[in-house]
């Protein structure tokens, strides 16, 4: 071939599979992060934000995240981070990129292995721009898919080329697929689509007999061992957080028919990509017995027809195998979450279902070249709508209110998105709105327990406490107690509720279920510290500090068990502590105030309040704080007193008159503005919500008060006293 020729033709390809991902995918660098898995894998992971070259890297190697093990992964997005920033755009971009990357070895791969140029662009470009592969592409969270895909393509592009020029690609190849099964677990069928492309299209058997394949098996012995040893790691890893469901939840003969009617959900939605949804609920309506029968019979029938065609339309062959044993890892039968199927799960297998669409194709023209030129027009046209369907996709991922109302329009009864959009309502403190969204996911899956914990979360920034711990208990309950996060969130409430003994239990029960929770740790330090047990307490935020050094949550609460001690300069050294990320945080700043306030530096403490205010105008701390270091001072209130009373009265909204440190204060500002009935019913209220009635400091404190704003007017002491 001239040089100049083969230049073009492996370039033009190359050029064509960038530009369509480019045109499909353009919107990506404008769309948000998601809250399904985004905290997890970025935004809410300490050792993610802190970058490639932190303290605590090592944690990105060793620790599961979101129930699976993926090292490699977690080290991708700590990369984007040191380099790029938490920006999402730029999250978005590295996903699309690889996805290039993938689509691109996809195309190089296979014209190693079948020789065959221009179809082996078609199959890569269908890839590229299918809008069932659009979830692995537009969720930061799957860039666990793409950086695999992208190395498993790689992989194979060695291994072809290991094979068809007899090159040292082997040890190439090896390695690739061990960083691919360290991006994602599913890779561990790799070496089955070897086994099949040794048959197809490199021919390296004759014929399907079993006899005939001991030397191949014997070659992958290497291969197989590794994926044994990476997929039980990942078993290990996603049953020892609850990943994986029971077979009493989900019973071997329910996955076994999912299994079978998934294959062909796959197939149509490959064939016709509608109504793509980021959640299909498992449904067991969608089981009934005629459609498993079908199906089951389905996957016999076309599985013999091509075996029965494997000499004559081997790649045929080759497609649907490829497409079957890559679904083995996700089709359920080791059930990861609620969902019945997921888009994601077919990004690899899709390949298989490609070849045999284009390799079908390409006999098609060969039988009837007349028809050449309407055949490839057709072709064309499909190209362009499923990339026009995939950039529609594509937008839908664009925020979590337009994910999950496509979904709920995609597959209705989707409990997850009616709980995740009452979580973004929650973010944006919409909290009755979000209540609805939660209260309707429980009414569908009442079995499901994070509902219930946001439900739960709501009702505790309504100050219903009371209501909270219930639906605590009962996330507690529909999950036997196996849940982390119900204990956490539990411990929490019983913790500002004073009732510290049962606190530390739900604590202590959350890291025996997950030792890498710190803030549990930290809290843990938190009690013992008010208890009196120092030493105790300081042990167990150094603990918490080694998982996480520079943690601004972990040196607040550190900082909180020292003022409560009165232990001002330890206090402010703690903060001091706070990593750059976090040390300009405004709970971390409110405190710093504080603890300014406290050691009688008032001009530090109003500007960090203020400072404070400027980002989160509603933080009810900085408000109250505020407004206290202008009514407790009486050369700063002048000319403050209507400012005074405007901080406190919003700090007591925004807390729903729960808090009587925040009464007490808008009393004394009411007070300050001769307002001293008010004062006196405001005070009242106070008292009426302190825990401990005629007793400790806090209840004689704003009683105190409230008898001198009593006597401006002429109220008796008593009147009024709950």
């Amino acid at each position: 071939m001239n040089p100049s020729r083969w230049t073009t033709s492996i370039w033009l390809p190359v050029v064509l599979i960038v530009l369509a991902i480019s045109v499909v995918y353009a919107p990506v660098a404008s769309h948000s992060f998601v809250n399904l898995d985004d905290p997890a894998y970025v935004t809410d992971n300490y050792a993610v934000l802190q970058g490639l070259f932190s303290d605590v890297w090592t944690q990105l190697l060793t620790h599961p995240y979101a129930g699976n093990w993926h090292p490699l992964t977690m080290v991708s997005h700590a990369a984007d981070v040191e380099f790029l920033g938490v920006s999402p755009g730029a999250h978005h971009v590295v996903n699309g990129l690889l996805h290039a990357l993938a689509a691109l070895f996809l195309f190089a791969a296979l014209r190693e292995v079948t020789g065959a140029h221009w179809p082996s662009f078609w199959v890569a470009l269908i890839v590229a721009v299918h809008p069932l592969n659009v979830e692995s592409v537009a969720w930061i969270s799957q860039r666990k898919s793409v950086l695999c895909m992208a190395l498993l393509m790689a992989s194979w592009f060695a291994y072809g080329r290991a094979r068809t020029r007899r090159n040292a690609g082997s040890v190439v190849a090896y390695l690739l697929f061990v960083l691919a099964l360290l991006a994602k677990p599913m890779a561990v069928v790799f070496p089955l689509l070897l086994l099949l492309t040794d048959f197809w299209p490199l021919r390296r058997v004759e014929r399907l007999h079993p006899a005939t394949w001991g030397p191949l098996l014997k070659e992958k012995t290497i291969w197989f061992l590794i994926a044994f040893v990476m997929g039980g790691i990942t078993i290990w890893a996603q049953s020892r957080v609850g990943a994986v469901s029971s077979v009493d939840a989900l019973p071997i003969p329910v996955r076994l028919a999912n299994a079978f009617v998934s294959v062909f959900r796959y197939t149509d939605r490959f064939l016709w990509p509608s109504h793509l949804a980021v959640f299909y609920p498992y449904s067991l309506d969608a089981l009934s017995w005629v459609r498993v029968v079908l199906s089951v019979l389905g996957v016999v029938v076309v599985s013999a027809g091509a075996l029965s065609v494997a000499k004559r339309y081997p790649a045929l062959t080759f497609g649907w195998f490829w497409y079957l044993i890559s679904l083995i890892p996700v089709i359920g039968l080791i059930q990861v979450g609620g969902q019945s199927s997921a888009d994601r799960y077919a990004y690899l297998p899709g390949i298989g279902l490609s070849v045999a669409v284009v390799w079908s194709i390409v006999s098609w023209i060969e039988a009837k070249p007349q028809w050449r030129q309407v055949i490839v027009a057709t072709c064309l046209c499909g190209f362009l709508v499923l990339g026009v369907v995939a950039r529609f996709q594509v937008m839908v991922w664009r925020d979590n209110f337009s994910l999950y109302l496509h979904a709920l329009t995609a597959a209705p009864g989707n409990y997850l998105a009616f709980n995740n959009v009452g979580v973004a309502l929650r973010d944006l403190g919409r909290f009755d709105e979000a209540a609805e969204q939660f209260e309707r996911a429980i009414e569908l899956k009442p079995d499901w327990s994070l509902p219930y914990l946001n439900l739960g979360l709501v009702r505790v920034h309504q100050g219903r406490l009371d209501e909270a711990e219930g639906l605590y208990q009962e996330a507690l309950a529909r999950d036997q107690g196996n849940n982390p996060l119900s204990h956490h969130q539990l411990g929490n409430l019983l913790m500002v509720q004073g009732r510290l003994e049962e606190a530390l239990y739900q604590f202590r029960e959350t890291l025996k279920l997950d030792p890498y929770r710190a803030e549990s740790q930290s809290n843990i330090g938190l009690i013992l510290m008010q208890q009196g047990r120092k030493e105790e307490g300081l042990a167990s935020f150094e603990k918490a500090l080694s998982l996480q050094p520079g943690n601004g949550l972990i040196l607040r609460n550190l900082a909180l068990a020292y003022l409560s001690n009165q232990d001002l300069p330890a206090a402010l050294g703690a903060l001091d502590r706070a990593d750059e990320r976090t040390c300009s945080h405004p709970s971390i700043l409110a405190l710093r105030a504080l603890i300014h306030s406290e050691m009688n530096q008032p001009d530090e403490a109003i500007a960090l309040y203020r400072q404070v205010l400027a980002m989160q105008p509603d933080h009810p701390q900085a408000l109250n704080g505020l407004a206290w270091s202008y009514v407790s001072d009486t050369n700063r209130l002048a000319g403050h007193e209507a400012e005074a009373v405007s901080l406190a009265e919003k700090a007591v909204e925004v807390t729903h008159r729960r808090t009587p440190e925040l009464l007490n204060t808008l009393a004394a500002a009411y007070a300050a503005q001769g307002r001293y009935r008010e004062a006196v019913e405001v005070s009242d209220e106070a008292l009426a919500l302190v825990d401990t009635p005629g007793q400790g400091p806090l209840f004689l404190q704003i009683k105190a008060y409230r008898d001198q704003y009593a006597a401006e007017i002429g109220i008796p002491s008593e009147e009024g006293r709950p």
